[in-house]
């Protein structure tokens, strides 16, 4: 996320083994790969992070008619269930051949545009409402005993689509920002984690994650983290042994937190090659992993070269995924802008802050972003902010501020400061 938001620090994660390997960290601090911000060491080897194209596949074999992922017998509990997510999961888990679902969620009933989901669901299987919220842990006791009141073996799945936003950036972060994103994410899947470490029929437990907590988000460092959590999570219950899958699921239409976001941030998705995920393309994504071998896969659309050409550093996680490179962003000769005069120079940045405010807020062309409108009158928020900030860094090759587009609030009075960064011990 730090990468995301300041990338001039170039911030590096490492992974050292427990109880050592503080050599390998001066070893990487010395000698660090150009685009390598995701490495670990085990056993002497440096391991890098990439993401790979494809979905993980399963043979068949004769396990798998004999025991079907879902069963008509078997109950199937749905964190989230009664919001318009959770409840396509149970609509899709009922379309597998579920015919008993527990919905949880803090209100008994749904929200009004969902409520026919629940009454269609209804005419198709069992269905139970558990009031409770999953961040508590007397909430999931009382949950747990009336699942369990039949005998645990019918238990046998778990889907957890739910979470919180709370958006800033990371140095606005506390922790009453972090503790709202954390409560369902963090404190719930635990909580649903030790209930049913014991379950003799679990056959699945799958967390809804985000993309976020993979290729990060200006301004979502709390959701990322919370996210990464239960990415970890899902990935140590698998090497134990246990059902474990996280989903990193890309944005959704239709359904979900993303459904109801405002156009601008639709169309800035848009413009970076992120694609909205169908309800229905999302549950056949669901079907190929529910009982697949991996612990953690990346779900969603996206055009790559698209999405990296917008990332303020070129980032190898990505290579994999991408065409033949990541294109030059800087728009102009830096050397040729210092060499001109003072009143050409600040005309150029003033005209080339402009292009980019609009750009960013993707306005037809310069010509409607005024020098002396505040940029807040024009539609700009703290993510778009963050948009414009990294793209000044990457043409300008200058850190600045995540608050830059909010203290230099309209295009001329940026261009100044940009100009006065630039000439900055440059000779008169």
């Amino acid at each position: 996320m730090l990468l995301n938001e300041h990338p001039s620090y170039g911030t590096t994660l490492v992974d050292l083994p427990s109880g050592g390997g503080l050599d390998c960290l001066a070893d990487e601090w010395r000698g660090r790969d150009a685009g390598e911000y995701q490495v670990a060491f085990r056993n002497g080897i440096r391991h890098v992070r990439r993401l790979l194209p494809g979905v993980p596949g399963r043979e068949a074999g004769p396990a798998d008619a004999a025991a079907p992922v879902v069963t008509d017998t078997h109950t199937y509990l749905i964190t989230g269930g009664l919001g318009g997510l959770g409840l396509t999961t149970a609509h899709h888990l009922v379309g597998l051949g579920a015919r008993h679902i527990a919905l949880v969620g803090r209100s008994a009933t749904p929200p009004p545009d969902a409520a026919h989901l629940l009454e269609s669901l209804r005419t198709k299987a069992e269905v139970t409402v558990h009031q409770g919220d999953i961040s508590e842990p007397g909430d999931v006791r009382q949950i747990i005993a009336e699942l369990t009141s039949a005998g645990p073996s019918r238990w046998a799945g778990s889907c957890t689509p739910l979470g919180a936003l709370a958006d800033m950036p990371v140095s606005e972060l506390d922790w009453e920002s972090l503790d709202a994103v954390f409560r369902a994410k963090v404190y719930g899947t635990w909580l649903l984690h030790e209930a049913t470490a014991y379950l003799p029929e679990l056959r699945f437990f799958v967390g809804y994650s985000s993309a976020a907590s993979v290729v990060g988000g200006a301004t979502q460092a709390n959701y990322a983290a919370a996210n990464a959590f239960l990415d970890h999570l899902m990935v140590r219950r698998a090497a134990h042994g246990l059902p474990g899958l996280s989903i990193n699921w890309g944005p959704w239409s239709e359904v979900g937190m993303s459904a109801r976001l405002g156009e601008p941030v639709l169309a800035a998705w848009q413009s970076q090659g992120i694609k909205l995920f169908t309800p229905r393309r999302g549950m056949r994504a669901l079907t190929t992993l529910l009982d697949g071998p991996a612990a953690q896969v990346v779900a969603g659309e996206c055009d790559w070269d698209r999405f990296t050409a917008a990332k303020p550093v070129a980032n190898a996680l990505y290579e994999r995924l991408t065409g033949a490179g990541r294109p030059d962003t800087t728009a102009f000769d830096l050397d040729a802008l210092l060499a001109q005069a003072p009143q050409e120079r600040a005309a150029a940045v003033e005209e080339f802050v402009r292009t980019t405010v609009a750009t960013v807020l993707h306005f037809e062309s310069a010509e409607s972003v005024e020098s002396d409108v505040p940029f807040p009158q024009l539609g700009l928020d703290s993510l778009v902010a963050m948009e414009l900030k990294n793209a000044l860094e990457r043409a300008f090759h200058l850190p600045l501020p995540a608050s830059v587009a909010f203290d230099h609030p309209c295009a001329e009075q940026l261009a100044a400061h940009i100009d006065a960064q630039l000439t900055a011990g440059q000779p008169a």
